[in-house]
């Protein structure tokens, strides 16, 4: 993170130990908000650079549900593609598994960019068919697995109602190979369904 030479003197006088919550944006977007600590500050005559190192492995958004979604491992595994948006890069990762709340992917240690609380604004998921689905999520876990990979989850936060249509029925279908959701709804079928008078 690189900082402003007015800055400078405000953060080389912060204890390395405090903790800071940090907030930052791309534009309108917010893109990260947590608590880290700085590992270390480096200046020049020009500017300051930062490197901080979140103090959470995983963020809770939500209430703990009773009963949590569940999660599928799909074959072939949907691709998910998004621009990280701290590091400029283009991120294309497999989705180890999926449900109607969120997804996970894995990331190799050396190569690691995802941190607990990075919000993404736009994510594809490719499915198979040349299917694709848009979203923006929230990464709010990040584990080392048994393989020595680093295990990331993210939830939707916001996903239009065609591809959560076709995402419910791809997760029903695959639970049960007899399960079919219809991807076209009538909206006035819809109202005469839930409000149709006995």
């Amino acid at each position: 993170m690189h900082v402003s030479h007015g800055y400078r003197s405000i953060l080389q006088g912060i204890d390395r130990g405090t903790p800071l919550n940090i907030i930052l944006k791309d534009k309108l977007d917010f893109i990260y908000s947590g608590s880290c600590e700085i590992c270390r500050i480096s200046s020049d005559p020009v500017d300051a650079t930062i490197v901080l190192k979140p103090l959470k492995s995983q963020i809770q958004i939500f209430k703990a549900k009773k009963h949590r979604s569940i999660r599928q491992k799909l074959l072939p595994m949907p691709s998910i593609i998004f621009k990280h948006p701290l590091i400029r890069k283009k991120i294309n990762l497999k989705a180890i598994d999926i449900s109607g709340s969120g997804f996970s992917v894995a990331e190799e240690v050396y190569n690691s960019t995802l941190i607990p609380g990075l919000i993404i604004p736009e994510v594809s998921i490719e499915l198979m068919n040349k299917v694709e689905l848009k979203c923006s999520a929230q990464i709010i876990h990040r584990n080392i697995d048994e393989a020595g990979k680093v295990r990331c989850g993210f939830t939707f936060l916001d996903m239009n109602l065609k591809d959560q249509i076709s995402l419910s029925s791809l997760l029903h279908h695959a639970t049960n190979k007899n399960s079919y959701v219809c991807s076209k709804i009538d909206v006035n079928e819809l109202w005469d369904f839930f409000f149709e008078k006995f």
